[in-house]
């Protein structure tokens, strides 16, 4: 008795497979197209999940193997190459090994050298290596388009969050008031009792909300201008990644959200039910709070997102790292021209950082005088014989 293949089903492996790996043969490097003022940005990742196989069964080789190949990528740089590549081995049964005894594991003190040899863009490695100097290797580093076209590097100390810019010049603002509104502002009258209470008390407020009437903005613009009361609305929008951020903003604040679902009315809300916290920041499309008192209880949150994420999806896993990333509490941000550069540059960023971070955790070892990733290796052949499994599994009869 013997476990086999279908002769077809052998067939449609062998196509998807000697396909993508054609697809990742021909796109080598990352390329840059521009077509009726659109940047089209392409990699083996993006080309090999775009193309199309017009058979059913061919389709769902295609997405078994991507799905394997993009968790061997996100644990190490060009792990989804590999794990395609050695997917193409096992199954032509050729021999893949590699001399793990010369794996070599550098220390903090080789990482300037290091930087270089995965970037060759002296410019490019420099950002990097100062990034890690200043976020250190447990540190969030992220990649921002410059408001005023320059590159620069900034530390910032706090919880950062995307929003939609509601008009505000970048301000930072001390021991500001703030509090957040699950839902959107209607009208002036809804928010009564809350202008009130702020121009009574003539002290920052930071208005966090799904959004507002222009009647709303433009009366807390006229007001704020006037010298009357001093408002800050902040937009978070209610899509997949805003959904949760109104709950982990109010983790950080320490009050929970004015919400229907918790029985509270937007109406009812006065400038007693906001709080103060150490600072909020204003800039672009970025908001950054400070707020000392709560962090034992971020960090709570945090540890309960980063278990879910261990049992979660991969489009779940995703939005899940994005908020443990704005509750890490600090961050450096790179910030880079918004010119035709700026997708390439910020994709060799990213590609060196992450190389930098798997060679640090996993070791190099040299193939032909080339450096390579051991942990790219490793992953993508256990994600490559995990993937040949799950087809032996689906595919195979008995004979």
């Amino acid at each position: 008795m013997s476990v086999l293949l279908n002769e077809d089903v052998s067939k449609k492996i062998f196509y998807v497979l000697e396909k993508l790996q054609e697809v990742i043969d021909n796109t080598k490097d990352s390329t840059i197209n521009f077509e009726k003022n659109k940047v089209i940005f392409k990699t083996d990742i993006q080309t090999c999940i775009n193309y199309k196989f017009e058979d059913g069964l061919e389709t769902s080789i295609q997405k078994m193997l991507i799905d394997h190949a993009y968790k061997a990528e996100k644990l190490s740089p060009g792990g989804f190459s590999k794990t395609i590549t050695f997917s193409n081995f096992i199954f032509k049964k050729q021999d893949f090994s590699f001399d793990v005894e010369s794996v070599f594991h550098p220390t903090i003190d080789d990482l300037k050298e290091l930087v270089h040899l995965f970037c060759k863009d002296e410019h490019i490695s420099s950002l990097c290596f100062e990034a890690i100097k200043l976020a250190g290797f447990g540190g969030k580093i992220s990649i921002e388009k410059s408001l005023n076209g320059s590159k620069s590097i900034e530390l910032i100390d706090g919880y950062v969050f995307k929003h939609d810019p509601l008009g505000l010049h970048p301000i930072k603002i001390k021991k500001p008031r703030i509090i957040c509104i699950d839902g959107y502002i209607e009208s002036v009258a809804e928010v009564n009792l809350l202008f009130e209470g702020a121009a009574q008390l003539k002290h920052p407020l930071v208005l966090i909300s799904r959004g507002m009437h222009d009647d709303v903005s433009n009366t807390i613009k006229v007001n704020r201008d006037r010298g009357s009361m001093f408002i800050y609305p902040v937009k978070i929008a209610f899509d997949l990644n805003g959904i949760n951020t109104i709950s982990d903003l109010s983790t950080i604040i320490g009050i929970p959200p004015v919400s229907c679902n918790l029985g509270n009315l937007i109406s009812s809300t006065k400038i007693d039910d906001s709080i103060e916290v150490d600072e909020v920041l204003i800039s672009g499309n970025s908001l950054t709070v400070k707020n000392s008192k709560t962090r034992h209880a971020v960090n709570l949150h945090m540890k309960s997102l980063i278990e879910k994420r261990e049992t979660a999806e991969n489009s779940v896993e995703e939005l899940l790292t994005v908020r443990i990333k704005s509750l890490s509490g600090s961050c450096v941000v790179i910030r880079l021209p918004d010119d035709s550069k700026f997708i390439t540059t910020s994709q060799t960023i990213d590609h060196t950082l992450r190389s930098i971070k798997s060679m640090l955790d996993f070791g190099i070892f040299f193939i032909n005088d080339e450096i390579n990733l051991y942990g790219s290796y490793k992953f993508s052949k256990e994600l490559a014989e995990k993937f040949c499994s799950l087809i032996n599994n689906v595919y195979a009869y008995v004979d």
